[in-house]
């Protein structure tokens, strides 16, 4: 995921606020991997949950970043 971000970033001409987005992105997925307690439905829930905050975080990098270039 985070090599196709990059990836897409760099097909796009993508700006410092994006790639510093996309560090939390990255340290955000490292953590739910290192702490997911499989079998705990309510952990697997919350960190299903806080998935859309990382899907908001991401495109406010995007927009942000499209808004650094100009």
């Amino acid at each position: 995921m985070m090599s196709g971000l990059v990836l897409a970033g760099v097909n796009a001409e993508q700006t410092l606020p994006y790639y510093a987005v996309l560090t939390g992105v990255a340290m955000h997925l490292t953590n739910q991997i290192y702490t997911l307690d499989i079998n705990k439905p309510e952990d697997c829930w919350k960190k299903f949950v806080s998935n859309r905050n990382l899907g908001l975080l991401l495109f406010l990098g995007i927009v942000v970043g499209n808004l650094w270039k100009e």
